[in-house]
């Protein structure tokens, strides 16, 4: 399930810029994305502690017993993300990241309709680029980044839905 989870999730993250191309809405993507990585992992996560409950420990499991299921499944579709946004980046990290500094500036353009103070954001916009170039730029970073969060989606589900299946 952790398997299933982590491919459909790394989907739903990317299927997005490679449909839309250069109309990728950030905006829109970014509450979608949340979204997927909560219901993949509820998904694969539930299915998992219950497919243990029923066919291994006979309807019922303790709480360590299913939370130990859910967070590895959450682990194993945590490291799917994070070989595909991998992969991902080192082919179009660079045009995605360009995009993502486009729509940035849009933003603030529409934000500060000021010229001067547009001026000034879009200085302050790009002193913080330069100053943490490193890791917006750094691919493992970013996918780590993605990692953590997959994993931490996870193992809220993997508590929650603990609790709910035990069967003591």
């Amino acid at each position: 399930f952790g398997l299933i989870s982590g491919i459909s999730l790394s989907l739903l993250l990317l299927v997005p810029y490679f449909l839309w191309g250069s109309r990728y809405y950030f905006d829109l993507v970014e509450p979608l994305s949340y979204a997927a990585m909560l219901l993949t992992m509820a998904g694969g996560v539930s299915l998992g502690i219950r497919q243990r409950r029923e066919k291994e420990c006979e309807g019922r499991i303790p709480f360590a017993k299913a939370f130990s299921t859910g967070w590895l499944t959450a682990v194993t579709a945590s490291v799917v993300v994070y070989l595909c946004l991998y992969l991902f980046l080192e082919m179009k990290g660079t045009e995605w990241m360009t995009r993502y500094y486009e729509h940035r500036v849009e933003q603030l353009h529409t934000k500060y309709p000021d010229p001067s103070a547009f001026q000034q954001k879009v200085a302050e916009f790009q002193d913080d680029l330069k100053r943490n170039q490193k890791d917006h730029l750094d691919v493992n970073a970013q996918s780590m980044m993605m990692f953590f969060i997959v994993l931490l989606f996870g193992t809220i589900v993997s508590l929650a839905s603990a609790f709910i299946q035990r069967r003591d």
